[in-house]
């Protein structure tokens, strides 16, 4: 279960523990300053995200092009920019990776690359984030068709939409068979979805497309 986490009166997010792991999905209240002033003990890793599918190690003191990284080193809080794109939190015994799912690392399955770099990797929970929920994605037949493809079980989560030419499409529907796919049937998704385009107390980029603000959620091992 995720709960608020409240500092300085705003809601900086939602989070949760689970073992020794700390996972958070940060509202627009969490910028990087108040990330840094809230969690001084951690050592945030930050991206270069590209909307690919490439998974790496993760470096705090670099800022390495992928969408997806990873670490077993206790205290590295590895970061997940988004708005409207899904964060995704994933956690074994010791080792924990962040994931950026746009629409288009979902369709190349960046999920499964991250198993394919990560074969050891046997995460027992996974948490998907705030994002742009279906009923707010529209997409064109074209946009859905590519997500389409990228269900290993060949379904599709496009629905209805007024206008003929475009559809909404369920990305969160999509990174479950995803996910399940690539880590097992049993894995145990958990789910902080609130709708970023929406809910006011996010960024979103369909929402206003001049904005370059973003989310930052994070995941980390503690001691």
């Amino acid at each position: 279960m995720f709960k608020p986490f409240i500092s300085g009166g705003k809601n900086l997010g939602w989070s949760r523990v689970e073992g020794k792991t700390f996972f958070f999905f940060g509202t627009r209240h969490a910028t990087r300053e108040e990330l840094g002033r809230v969690f001084p003990q951690y050592r945030f890793s930050f991206l270069k995200q590209v909307h690919g599918h490439t998974a790496v190690l993760a470096d705090p003191e670099k800022n390495l092009e992928a969408d997806a990284h990873y670490t077993s080193t206790v205290g590295v809080a590895l970061v997940a920019q988004s708005a409207d794109c899904t964060p995704i939190l994933l956690a074994s015994g010791d080792t924990v990776c962040a994931i950026h799912a746009g629409w288009r690392g979902m369709a190349q399955n960046i999920i499964r690359s991250v198993h394919l770099t990560l074969p050891e990797f046997h995460p027992r929970v996974v948490a998907l984030g705030p994002h742009i929920l279906k009923d707010s994605f529209e997409v064109g037949r074209d946009v859905a068709a590519q997500l389409s493809a990228a269900s290993p079980l060949a379904r599709d989560y496009a629905h209805p939409h007024g206008d003929a030419g475009k559809v909404h499409f369920d990305l969160a529907a999509l990174a479950r068979e995803q996910l399940r796919h690539a880590f097992g049937e049993r894995l145990q998704i958990d789910e902080c979805l609130h709708d970023t385009k929406s809910d006011l107390e996010f960024h979103s980029y369909r929402r206003g497309k001049a904005t370059t603000e973003r989310q930052y959620s994070f995941v980390v091992l503690n001691p």
